[in-house]
């Protein structure tokens, strides 16, 4: 996307632009991606003018949307290179539940039990106090 000037006002114009040129619907894979993102708002084929926009993350998506085409042209096989990318997010997405399960399941009671054994008188939880003394 090339945008007519770099700044705030260019950048919006350049959106209502290219709404306006194509009914009310971005041609622009940037301004598409921008739309499905949540940064820019369209309501009845208009740019919402109650919505502020952020051109910083419209020019950063940019930005990011050229470095990923130009890997994929550079890139001999670029259908491999999607698929590695889809795996490599899988793979993360589950790394991210497993250590997140541990740590709630098993990090954060022993790090519970160490504290009151450190700080209180016994490692019995405090709620259940009165049942040991019993």
């Amino acid at each position: 996307m090339q945008f007519a000037e770099h700044t705030e006002k260019g950048i919006i114009k350049f959106i209502d632009k290219n709404l306006k040129e194509n009914g009310g619907k971005f041609k622009n894979i940037t301004l598409e991606a921008a739309q499905k993102l949540g940064i820019i708002d369209v309501v009845k084929g208009v740019r919402n003018p109650l919505k502020f926009i952020e051109t910083a993350d419209v020019s950063s998506l940019n930005k990011n949307i050229k470095e990923f085409v130009e890997v994929l042209a550079n890139s001999a096989n670029p259908k491999e290179l999607v698929k590695k990318a889809k795996n490599f997010k899988r793979v993360s997405v589950a790394a991210n539940i497993a250590i997140s399960s541990t740590a709630l399941a098993y990090g954060l009671p022993k790090l519970l039990f160490a504290y009151r054994k450190a700080f209180n008188e016994s490692s019995v939880a405090p709620g259940l106090n009165k049942y040991y003394k019993q």
